[in-house]
């Protein structure tokens, strides 16, 4: 968790001297699901609606390129199907983004596109079967637990609008956050979001 907070402290010290940095409010709604195979077996999962929020920071490098991050809470999860522990999994993340973009437009209004990776860190989890009461995700590197960290490919691109920012983010799980070899399951997620710039 120190190490992520270093990374995106030095790159931005890095960046700031010769960058025009940006704060923002940044919320949108969030698709998710799992990719969730079961030994050779794929498992029947359905995306979930959830929601995101927090702040984001860009920094422009020169007409055409950019680079931003954030600090984003970020709810995610997916319904299961076909499978004796099958229900509704929310887990609730610190999601910090690492993306490089690209401007086409040098106005006050233009179009991007942006890549890169999104580290996430759990913060907490419930797992609803539908039939009891919520139960608690545990988290921690044994087979019953869910790993804390997770990080994924992202893609996406937008438009903005002056100090308005609308965007669209495809994310690929590329982390097994299970931990166990029985099953695997990755998380995948596409958000619309807006950002408000100060």
């Amino acid at each position: 968790m120190k190490n992520i907070f270093g990374i995106c402290l030095i790159l931005l010290i890095c960046l700031g001297a010769n960058a025009q940095v940006q704060f923002g409010i940044r919320g949108g709604a969030l698709l998710s699901s799992f990719n969730y195979k079961l030994k050779t077996e794929n498992i029947k999962t359905k995306n979930i609606l959830n929601y995101q929020g927090g702040f984001q920071i860009n920094a422009k490098l020169g007409n055409l390129f950019g680079f931003s991050t954030g600090f984003l809470y970020s709810v995610k999860g997916s319904e299961v199907k076909e499978i004796q522990e099958g229900g509704r999994f929310n887990i609730s993340y610190l999601d910090i983004p690492l993306f490089l973009e690209t401007r086409f437009g040098t106005g006050k209004v233009n179009t991007f596109i942006e890549t890169g990776v999104n580290l996430s860190v759990a913060l907490n989890g419930t797992f609803d079967n539908g039939v009891n009461s919520l139960k608690d995700i545990k988290f921690g590197n044994k087979e019953d637990e869910i790993s804390f960290t997770d990080y994924s490919a992202s893609f996406g691109g937008g438009v903005n609008l002056s100090k308005l920012r609308l965007g669209f983010n495809y994310n690929l799980g590329l982390k097994d956050i299970t931990n166990t070899s029985a099953k695997e399951i990755k998380n995948t997620s596409m958000l619309l979001y807006a950002v408000l710039f100060f």
